[in-house]
Formats: C-alpha cells, sequence, structure tokens
C-alpha cells in the first residue's frame, strides 16, 4: 500500500516495438540472449585456435540474420551425424585469409585456374571442419541457395564481424551446437565455476504404506496414532527407510528420486537410489472418488546440493542431510503441514507416531 500510493497514475508503462528493441547497443559476441515468449535465444562460445584468437561461433534462433545472404558464397558441406549443410562465407573473409578475391560472380563463371576456387574456399574453413566434425563437398547451385535471411542459424564471428553462416535442419544445428560447446574451453571453465556456486534445494520425504485418504480419514487421526511407512531395513546398529528426493517447486523435474534415509546413532545420510518414484499405480489402495483422493505426504527435511555434484549422482552416491529434525517429521497435504509425528518401531514395522495436530 505505501508503494501505490507514490505511483503517479498519469504515468504510463513504455512499451517498445521489437524493431526498436534490436537497435539497444549490445556486444553481439559477449551475451547470451533469451525471450522465451518470443522463442529468441543466442548462445556464444569463444574459441582460441591456432589461427584465430578471436573467433566466436554463435547459435542463434528467433532473430533474423541481418546480412545480405545473397552476397555470401555458398557451399554444400557433408556432416555425417545430420543432413547437408549449407555455409555461407564472406568475400572479404575469404581475401583475408587467403589473399584470394573469390565473389559470387567469379563462382558463376566457373573460373577455376590453377588451384581450383573450392580448395581455396575449403582452406578458409578447414579449421571449422576440424571442430565441428563436417566436410566441405562443392559450391551450391544457384536453385538451392537460400532466397531469405534465415532465423535459425549457427554464425562464426571473427573480430566481432560476422564471417559465416551456417544452416541445416534444427536437429542438425544442435548437433553441430554441441559440438561447438564441447570443444570451447571458455564454456566448460564458466561451467565448472558456476557448479561450484548453484545450489539446488531437495526436499525429502517418506513413503507412507497409504497415499491416499479420505478427508475424514485425516481429520480422524489424533495423538498416538500409527501410520505405517514403506520398505525399510532394521538391525541391531542402524535403520534404512525408503524416501524420495523432490526439486523445489518442481521447477526441474515433475518426478521424485528414491533414497534410502540410513540412521544410526552418530550420523543421518541419504543413499541415492536407482528408481522413479512418480508411478504409484503398484500401490495398494482403495479406490477412492476422485474429489477424496487426498494424498499425505510425510516431510522428513531438506537439503541443498551443488549443481556439479548434482550432475555426477548415480546409484548408491550418499549425500549430506543438512536440515532434518529426525526422528520428528511432518504430515503434510498439498504441501501445508497438518500434524507433526516421530518415527517409531513397532512390531517389527518401522511407523510415523503422531505427536501433534497443527492447526
Amino acid at each position: 500500500m505505501e508503494i501505490a500510493e507514490h505511483i503517479n497514475e498519469q504515468e504510463v508503462a513504455q512499451v517498445w516495438a521489437l524493431d526498436r528493441l534490436r537497435t539497444v547497443r549490445y556486444d553481439a559476441t559477449s551475451f547470451t540472449i533469451f525471450a522465451r515468449s518470443r522463442s529468441m535465444s543466442q548462445r556464444i562460445y569463444y574459441f582460441d585456435t591456432d589461427r584465430h584468437s578471436d573467433l566466436v561461433i554463435r547459435r542463434t534462433t528467433g532473430l533474423p540474420h541481418k546480412s545480405t545472404i545473397s552476397d555470401l558464397i555458398w557451399v554444400s558441406a557433408n556432416f555425417p551425424e545430420g543432413n547437408e549443410i549449407q555455409i555461407g562465407l564472406d568475400s572479404a573473409y575469404i581475401f583475408e585469409q587467403t589473399g584470394s578475391l573469390i565473389t559470387p560472380q567469379t563462382v558463376d563463371w566457373g573460373g577455376e585456374g590453377i588451384v581450383p576456387l573450392i580448395d581455396i574456399v575449403s582452406a578458409v574453413l578447414n579449421e571449422l571442419e576440424s571442430i565441428l566434425g563436417l566436410h566441405v563437398e562443392d559450391f551450391l547451385p544457384a536453385h538451392q541457395m537460400p532466397t531469405s535471411n534465415p532465423s535459425d542459424y549457427l554464425a562464426v564471428d571473427y573480430k566481432r564481424q560476422n564471417k559465416l553462416i551456417l544452416l541445416s535442419d534444427k536437429q542438425t544445428l544442435k548437433l553441430l551446437e554441441a559440438k561447438a560447446r564441447n570443444y570451447c574451453l571458455r564454456y566448460w571453465n564458466d561451467y565448472e565455476s558456476m557448479g561450484k556456486k548453484v545450489f539446488f534445494e531437495l526436499s525429502v520425504y517418506l513413503y507412507p504404506t497409504k497415499r491416499k485418504w479420505l478427508s475424514t480419514e485425516l481429520a480422524e487421526l489424533e495423538q498416538g496414532d500409527l501410520v505405517a511407512l514403506q520398505n525399510f531395513r532394521v538391525n541391531a546398529s542402524s535403520r534404512s527407510i525408503r524416501g524420495s528426493l523432490r526439486f523445489k517447486g518442481d521447477k526441474f523435474s515433475k518426478r521424485n528420486y528414491e533414497v534410502f534415509i540410513e540412521m544410526n546413532e552418530d550420523d543421518t545420510r541419504l543413499h541415492f537410489g536407482s528408481d522413479d518414484l512418480s508411478d504409484t499405480s503398484g500401490l495398494d489402495e482403495e479406490n477412492l472418488p476422485p474429489h477424496e483422493q487426498i494424498e499425505l505426504e510425510i516431510h522428513a527435511g531438506k537439503t541443498k546440493i551443488l549443481f556439479n555434484e548434482l550432475c555426477s549422482v548415480q546409484e548408491g552416491t550418499l549425500i549430506e542431510l543438512r536440515e532434518h529434525a529426525l526422528p520428528m517429521v511432518t504430515l503434510c497435504v498439498m504441501g501445508s503441514p497438518i500434524l507433526e509425528g516421530e518415527l517409531v518401531h513397532f512390531q517389527d514395522q518401522l511407523m510415523v507416531q503422531v505427536t501433534k495436530r497443527l492447526d
């Protein structure tokens, strides 16, 4: 309310047309651009090679190429994992790299000279062929050349100027981008650096034997009542409970990942399991009317994991459970806590004993 008092009702939010927005200055070789609502993205990969110290491969979708494509030298290339690739090169770039002046008109005349023109162009693309794993074949016939500026392409920039573009189907471009990314040391340095800084928050849940409840059943749960849990192992020194990990807010995944919570007198740890627990069709549940299928969740705690650690998680990996109050747990419906309970061992069965109702 305090903020609303300071707003001038006569002020109108400025809306920029897309063509005006494109005129905003930015360094095209230093930024990654995303505009998801308009399906726009641009990803940049930097290279320092034997011949080039300022080379950039740029993957662009949704932003039309601005240069006049009819002024480019067009060749076709073979890519083993995908379809044919069309490559358009700037004449000035060919001259800069080889000292040979080749224009679209020169190609049309068919003048081969002592050295075939296609060999000169291939020499310009030699390093790119090595990086992306493609092979130049020949000049494109006139009827196969692009007729309009593409908006989905791979571009190569040298000294902050666009020198050539690669066109193909989406899948092939995706594979080419993956090769460029794997070759780019700067990308992996940034990846490793961010992996040490970005945390993902995970919630830990236990699996009750009965998942779906009637509202009347939940309302009748009182202090002292027992709720049975699924799979567990108990020995003289420790207990192992089957549970699940879930990403906070389900932004990254709708799946629940299996974990086993190991508890003893000294420590509580998570062992990452092997199964996806999203499918609950195998549970022995009563046929309840849809409006009464209330899912009871047993929240055991939460933890954070670094991005690079998350990428290396596999079956059996140990994960530190950073925040928990075990053996105390919280019983929730749709994320809202309704009961508190304690893990107890009763008649060879691990259960949750209700200790408090939360109003």
